[in-house]
């Protein structure tokens, strides 16, 4: 039962720390969480989320001194050399497949479903990671099918997404993001359906008085779907990328160090529709979004401002052949 954040962890069904080369595979066998004993009653706003009857209450265990946290279904720790293939991973009690500082994982055919109206159950989490790499996989889930995170005393590095199929709520850096991540690259991947399954494609969290910095992003060859509201989950218009340096509403401290977003590349990316194409607000100051290249896209957006920016430095950014256009003029600053 490790300890996460302020809970304790109930032990999650299957897992490993610091074990090396590790293997799970099979013939698209299924791994089943269960996880309806875990799932809050208050959830997102789908009503379908209390018609099976066993919601429980709260998402914690536990009286108030000491409150748990449902059981993850798949967690690895400290390990080396993971690999999963031909796995379906269903119905967590809370989050996704963990991956806690664990170098050289590996993971193809992997398929992660629970119902979209399951708040705080995700895909693909690797946290503190080096060389992590996710091929021919699907994730229908309620909260991000990628969560990409980094704690501050480590660096989340060397990872590929190639021929990833996403209907969950979007691709993500973050939430918990206050170190580093560099060098993701998102190949030939499809985030979101026509039908409108994504009211978000790719989002990065950053936190306030950190220095963490997410650089080296590149998105080549994918295709965002129809991303718009829905009604189980957020109603209002969002961005298909969304960039943010303050996640949690945090009160900014100018004497300590704010985190950074830099060099992120969006290559032959499409979009059935979108809204707004994209809303980036970097941090004022020293730590403006810097290095955002835009090559061959066409988001179709339907907004009149389809660039929502603040504090971005349109100088160090470059729009070829896309649409709609970022706006690049130099010497001019949001």
């Amino acid at each position: 039962m490790p300890r996460m954040g302020r809970a304790m962890q109930l032990k999650p069904l299957i897992s490993a720390t610091n074990a090396t080369n590790v293997t799970i595979t099979g013939g698209n066998g299924t791994i089943d969480g269960n996880g309806w004993f875990a799932w809050p009653a208050t959830n997102w706003s789908n009503p379908e989320c209390d018609l099976h009857n066993h919601c429980a209450p709260d998402v914690y265990f536990g009286n108030a001194t000491e409150r748990l946290r449902p059981p993850h279904v798949v967690t690895f720790i400290g390990s080396t050399g993971v690999t999963l293939t031909n796995v379906t991973i269903k119905n967590s009690g809370f989050w996704g497949l963990q991956h806690f500082y664990c170098n050289n994982s590996y993971m193809s055919h992997v398929t992660i479903t629970a119902p979209r109206w399951t708040r705080e159950i995700a895909g693909f989490m690797p946290w503190s990671v080096i060389n992590y790499t996710v091929e021919d996989s699907y994730v229908a889930v309620g909260d991000d099918a990628v969560a990409i995170m980094s704690g501050p005393d480590a660096h989340t590095r060397d990872m590929v997404f190639r021929r990833l199929y996403v209907r969950g709520r979007s691709v993500a850096i973050g939430s918990a993001d206050s170190g580093n991540v560099t060098n993701v690259l998102f190949d030939d991947c499809t985030i979101g359906d026509d039908a409108g399954s994504s009211p978000w494609a790719f989002k990065v969290k950053m936190h306030v008085n950190q220095p963490g910095t997410v650089s080296g992003i590149t998105f080549l060859n994918t295709k965002f779907g129809n991303i718009t509201t829905n009604t189980w989950q957020d109603s209002k218009p969002n961005p298909a990328i969304q960039m943010g340096m303050n996640y949690d509403g945090a009160t900014i401290d100018r004497d300590k160090p704010q985190p950074s977003i830099r060099n992120i590349s969006f290559i032959n990316v499409t979009a059935t529709q979108t809204n707004v194409a994209g809303s980036f607000k970097g941090s004022s100051g020293a730590n403006p979004i810097t290095g955002l290249h835009f090559d061959g896209c066409n988001f179709r957006a339907t907004s009149k401002s389809p660039w929502l920016l603040e504090n971005v430095s349109i100088a160090t950014c470059t729009s070829h052949n896309t649409w709609p256009p970022f706006p690049t003029t130099k010497g001019k600053e949001f």
